[in-house]
């Protein structure tokens, strides 16, 4: 029994070590009413120790605050609250309380953890400012932009993407690429693969691939896919570019420049043929010349002439 008595009072001290060194201000109260408090507690409502001992805890919070808190009295103590703190001098500052009950000193108690939540909610208004930022940018983009989960699903899609893909944009969210049959089945497995390394973070350049369109329109595509956290969860960004109408027009202009190339090809064979033309004229002026002269040496009647004369006429 000694033993054991022992055991209890090191677990006591050792609570009450922890009690006393604990960043986070921690009270024990019964029925709002405080009984105990350590001095992170103190610290955080602006109140030496000893006189927070016996206050309720309607002082150290605003009225909506302590209201929130009765409407849980009746199924019992909330496990985690917010709300806003009133310190001392008056000031507030936006506070989370975690609350459990537990049996202290032979009495049904409840500890209350006091957190400041002022960074986090700094960083909750950043985050909703980044996410705003961020939906007027994804909403107003001229390109196709969606939004896809780990699984390939459509979380999101703005109003140039349902127009590109030919869906209303409440027929996209919950469905995915297969579902839509927007991938024609001899691409399905490359895009597949691109959208899991699109997830795993590796960066590509933008991929060309065909779109067919619910009627049946086909469409040439470049997407490029970015990793990224929204909503505290990883997600896909997508932007999907329609090429359709430049790749026309790169076929168009390589037809022209092979037009070009064969105009240019048979310019070069007139020019050759032209020049040798030329050089054989010469060659038959002069053999035309010398059977004339031939000719003049020649008297009539001469059987010589009858081989002679057809050349030069």
């Amino acid at each position: 029994m000694s033993e054991q008595r022992a055991d209890s009072e090191t677990a006591t001290e050792l609570m009450a070590v922890c009690f006393e060194a604990a960043e986070e201000g921690i009270g024990i109260h019964d029925r709002g009413v405080i009984i105990d408090a350590n001095p992170a507690l103190a610290r955080l409502f602006g109140y030496p120790p000893d006189e927070l001992l016996g206050k309720h805890s309607r002082e150290l919070m605003t009225p909506d605050t302590y209201e929130n808190l009765k409407q849980n009295f009746g199924a019992g103590y909330p496990e985690h609250v917010e709300g806003t703190g009133r310190r001392r001098d008056g000031t507030h500052f936006p506070l989370h309380v975690f609350n459990k009950e537990v049996r202290y000193q032979g009495r049904d108690l409840h500890v209350a953890v006091v957190r400041d939540a002022s960074e986090l909610e700094q960083a909750r208004e950043a985050r909703d400012e980044s996410e705003d930022r961020f939906q007027r940018l994804f909403s107003g983009a001229q390109d196709a932009v969606f939004l896809l989960a780990l699984d390939g699903t459509f979380l999101g899609a703005n109003a140039a993407a349902a127009q590109l893909i030919g869906y209303d944009e409440h027929e996209i969210v919950g469905r995915s690429f297969d579902e839509l049959n927007l991938i024609p089945a001899e691409q399905q497995r490359e895009v597949a693969e691109r959208l899991g390394q699109g997830l795993a973070g590796i960066e590509r350049a933008p991929g060309a691939f065909t779109m067919q369109r619910p009627d049946g329109e086909r469409l040439e595509v470049e997407v490029s896919t970015h990793a990224l956290v929204y909503r505290n969860q990883t997600v896909l960004l997508g932007i999907v570019r329609d090429v359709t109408e430049r790749r026309r027009a790169e076929e168009r202009q390589a037809q022209l420049e092979e037009q070009l190339h064969q105009s240019q090809k048979m310019e070069a064979i007139g020019r050759l043929a032209g020049g040798i033309a030329h050089d054989f004229n010469n060659f038959l002026g002069a053999i035309l010349g010398l059977c004339e002269l031939q000719l003049l040496d020649l008297p009539e009647g001469d059987p010589s002439r009858d081989d002679l004369e057809p050349v030069s006429y």
